[in-house]
């Protein structure tokens, strides 16, 4: 199906979404995000389902690995096939809202999208500094559309969210501290995204974010078999 980016020349838009959403239990769903296990300082929690956004709910599809190019990956991650556990269907639920605004907004609704809620974890060491947030420096997924949705910060600073024309970084478009609730949605084909670390003020604090892309990464059938 041909797709356009629905907003002109602005590339990207955000928005607060916050009274649509129940954080305190978004945030609770969260907590049983298991271990990244392609990010090995163990800083990076995340699961991931694939959706579709219909008129009676959220239909979900098949459970398959994450496929990205090795191409698009710049090898941070050491596959391009990578299996993750599925997302909760608690913590799916209550995502529901901000799926429909993503699906709505940007022309995707009843397009199977890939949804995935990440947690790094910041650590309150000498320097009180986390792995990074974003690993591969700004960079594009290979989607057409991506939503991030921070969902919680807790016990942090920092975390800025930034989008370039240019994967050098220059002539900043948007650099923002994303809000718990706020949206940004981003024209995938022709902007960069990136962010700052995170650093803990306590024990345990971290970064929740969903992200949601169309489409929505699945392996090609011949690097599948």
């Amino acid at each position: 199906m041909e797709w356009s980016w629905p907003f002109g020349s602005k590339h990207f838009l955000s928005m607060d979404i916050s009274p649509l959403l129940d954080l305190e239990a978004i945030g609770k769903g969260f907590d049983s995000v298991p271990v990244d296990p392609f990010v090995k300082d163990g800083t990076r929690h995340k699961a991931i389902v694939r959706v579709c956004v219909q008129p009676n709910g959220i239909s979900v599809g098949s459970h398959e690995p994450l496929y990205q190019s090795a191409k698009l990956n710049y090898g941070v991650y050491g596959a391009e096939l990578r299996p993750y556990r599925e997302m909760s269907p608690e913590l799916l639920a209550h995502l529901e809202p901000a799926l429909r605004v993503f699906a709505c907004l940007t022309g995707v609704y009843g397009q199977e999208l890939l949804v995935q809620a990440q947690r790094v974890v910041a650590t309150s060491g000498t320097d009180g500094r986390t792995g990074q947030t974003v690993r591969e420096g700004y960079h594009q997924d290979g989607s057409n559309v991506i939503g991030m949705l921070v969902t919680g910060r807790v016990g942090i600073k920092g975390g800025i969210s930034l989008l370039s024309p240019t994967q050098q970084g220059e002539d900043l478009l948007f650099a923002k501290t994303l809000a718990e609730g706020e949206l940004l949605i981003v024209n995938d084909r022709k902007v960069f995204h990136n962010a700052t670390s995170i650093h803990a003020l306590k024990e345990g604090g971290h970064r929740d974010i969903v992200l949601i892309a169309a489409p929505s990464f699945r392996a090609p059938v011949s690097v599948a078999a």
